[in-house]
C-alpha cells in the first residue's frame, strides 16, 4: 500500500490553503445580487460541498484547489431550464479566507462573485 507522510496530500507544491467550512457568497448577476451559503469539505486538493440560495440547493462538482485558485461547477435548475455553472475563484488574504472570481452561466454569459469565510 501507499504510505504517506503526515500532512502529505500527494502533491509536491506549496501547502494547500484549508478552505473547509462555511462561506457567504454573493454573485452579481445582470438580474441583481444573488446571495448563497457555500459549505465546503476539503481533502487535499479536492473540494466538495453544497451551495444553498433562494434559487435552491446545488451540489458542488469537480471541485479543485491549486495554490490560490479554486474551481468548481454546479447545475442550476430554474423554470424548467438547466443552467451549468462554472466557478473560477482566487483566494485572497494571508489566510485565504476571502475569494473573488467569475462564474460562467452557460448561455447567459458570466458574472462576478465574491465570497468570505465565516469564522
Amino acid at each position: 500500500g501507499r504510505r504517506a507522510a503526515a500532512g502529505d496530500s500527494g502533491t509536491t507544491n506549496a501547502p494547500v490553503f484549508q478552505i473547509e467550512g462555511t462561506w457567504q457568497m454573493v454573485v452579481n448577476t445582470p438580474q441583481g445580487a444573488n446571495t448563497s451559503t457555500l459549505t465546503i469539505t476539503q481533502e487535499g486538493s479536492t473540494i466538495r460541498g453544497v451551495m444553498v440560495s433562494e434559487m435552491g440547493r446545488m451540489e458542488i462538482a469537480d471541485g479543485r484547489i491549486e495554490g490560490r485558485r479554486v474551481t468548481w461547477s454546479a447545475t442550476l435548475t430554474m423554470q424548467g431550464q438547466t443552467i451549468p455553472l462554472s466557478f473560477d475563484g482566487t483566494l485572497e488574504g494571508d489566510r485565504g479566507d476571502r475569494m473573488a472570481g467569475s462564474v460562467g452561466l452557460g448561455s447567459m454569459g458570466s458574472a462576478e462573485f465574491t465570497a468570505s469565510k465565516t469564522p
